[in-house]
C-alpha cells in the first residue's frame, strides 16, 4: 500500500478510536443517570445529576481537544518538519534534490545502456594532397531523447559512475558498424584517458571484425590527467597490436600539449577553435605552423578539424597539414550507401572510367573532391 494512502487510513482509524471512546463515555454517563429510575431505586440528588450532565457535556470536548493535539504532533518529525502526506508538497533541501536527480539520471542511463539506444555516424577525413577519404571519425548518435546532445549523455553517464560503460558501448557500436566501411579507411573512436585503463577496451578491439591496424584511439580531454604512467602502459599494449593513438582537440581543454609530449601520439588533431579563422588570424596561423613543424620533426601526422570554408582549406593545405575534416569536406553520415562512396581516386576511376592500356592516369574531380582540389 502506498505511503500517503496508508497514513490517511491510519488517521481515519485513529479518529474512529477517539469517537468510539467519546460515545462510550456518554453512554456510560447516560446509563448512570437513568439506572436508578429503571431499577425502581431512589433518584439521584440534584447535585449528582448536575455533575454527570456537566461530565457528559465537557468530557467529549476535552477528548476531542486531546485528539487534535495528538494528530498535530503526529504530523511533525523530530526536527519539527511536517511529514507524511500533509508535507508532500514542501520544498526539499539542496542535498536531497541532488540525490534525487542523480538517482533519476542513473536510471535513465542504465535504461539506455540496457537497450543500446545509440548508433554511429561516420565523418570522412580526407588527405589534403589528393582529396581521398583516408579515414573516418566515429560520432555517437543517441536514439533516445533526440534533443539531448551526445556531450550531455556522456557527461551524465560520468556523473553517476557509468562513463566507462557508456564509452565502451559507443566504441563497440562504432567498430561493429565499421565492418561496412571501405577496407582502406581507418576508424577513429573517442576514448577518455580513464577508459583507456579499462580492460574492456582491449576486449572490444579483439572482438571486432576489422583489423587493429585500422583503429585509431582518439584521446579526449574532458578531465586532467594526474599520472600518465598507467595510461602510457595501457596504450603501449594497444600499440603493440597495431592500434594508433591520436590526441583529439589539441589546443583546447586540459593541457592538450602536455598530452602530446607525454603520450607521443601518432596523430595530432587540431581543434576547430584554432582552425576557425586561421586564414585571417596571425596568432592562429603561427600556432598551427609551429605544430606542423613539431610534427615533422617527431614523425607525427596533423589533422585539421572543423574546416568549413575554402580559405581555411587553402591555408591548412599550404601550411603542410596532412589531413582535414569538417563540413566542407563531408558531413557525418549514418548511411552505409554514403560510406561506400568514400573510395580512392583509383577505385572510383576503375569502377566508372575503364582505361585502355597505355592511357594516362588523371585525378578524378567529382562532387566529393572538388572542394579539396580547388585552390
Amino acid at each position: 500500500m502506498p505511503g500517503p494512502r496508508r497514513r490517511t487510513l491510519v488517521g481515519r482509524l485513529t479518529a474512529m478510536r477517539w469517537l468510539l471512546a467519546v460515545t462510550s463515555l456518554e453512554a456510560v454517563c447516560a446509563i448512570t443517570i437513568r439506572l436508578p429510575l429503571l431499577s425502581g431505586g431512589h433518584q439521584l440528588s440534584t447535585w449528582h445529576r448536575a455533575g454527570l450532565l456537566v461530565a457528559v457535556a465537557v468530557v467529549p470536548v476535552l477528548v476531542h481537544a486531546a485528539w487534535r493535539v495528538e494528530r498535530q504532533q503526529g504530523r511533525h518529525d523530530a526536527g519539527g518538519r511536517i511529514r507524511g502526506h500533509s508535507g508532500a508538497g514542501r520544498a526539499i533541501g539542496p542535498e536531497r534534490a541532488l540525490t534525487v536527480a542523480a538517482a533519476r539520471t542513473k536510471i535513465r542511463i542504465e535504461a539506455m545502456l540496457a537497450q543500446r539506444l545509440l548508433l554511429t555516424a561516420f565523418q570522412p577525413i580526407r588527405d589534403l594532397k589528393t582529396g581521398d577519404v583516408v579515414g573516418v571519425e566515429a560520432l555517437t548518435r543517441f536514439i533516445a531523447e533526440p534533443g539531448t546532445t551526445p556531450d550531455v549523455w556522456f557527461a551524465d553517464a560520468a556523473s553517476v559512475g557509468l562513463g566507462a560503460q557508456m564509452e565502451l558501448l559507443a566504441v563497440q557500436t562504432a567498430l561493429t558498424a565499421a565492418a561496412e566501411l571501405p577496407e582502406h579507411l581507418y576508424v577513429s573512436v573517442n576514448v577518455s584517458p580513464s577508459t583507456c585503463l579499462d580492460l574492456g577496451l582491449a576486449e572490444r578491439i579483439t572482438e571486432c571484425a576489422i583489423s587493429a591496424s585500422r583503429i585509431v584511439i582518439e584521446l579526449t580531454e574532458h578531465s586532467a590527467v594526474p599520472n600518465y604512467d598507467p595510461i602510457c602502459a595501457a596504450l603501449a599494449s594497444l600499440r603493440s597490436r597495431g592500434v594508433r593513438i591520436a590526441v583529439d582537440d589539441a589546443g583546447s581543454g586540459f593541457a592538450s600539449f602536455r598530452h602530446i609530449l607525454e603520450l607521443k601520439p601518432d596523430l595530432i588533431k587540431l581543434d576547430r577553435d584554432i582552425i576557425t579563422g586561421l586564414d585571417t588570424d596571425l596568432a592562429r596561423h603561427a600556432l598551427c605552423a609551429a605544430v606542423v613543424s613539431f610534427a615533422a620533426r617527431t614523425g607525427t601526422k596533423v589533422t585539421a578539424e572543423g574546416i568549413e570554408s575554402p580559405a581555411e582549406l587553402r591555408t591548412v593545405t599550404d601550411l603542410g597539414m596532412d589531413a582535414g575534416q569538417g563540413y566542407l569536406l563531408g558531413r557525418p553520415s549514418i548511411e552505409p550507401r554514403e560510406w561506400a562512396r568514400w573510395q580512392t581516386h583509383a577505385d572510383r576511376a576503375a569502377s566508372s572510367h575503364p582505361r585502355t592500356r597505355g592511357s594516362q592516369d588523371s585525378p578524378i574531380v567529382g562532387p566529393e573532391s572538388a572542394a579539396v582540389t580547388a585552390k
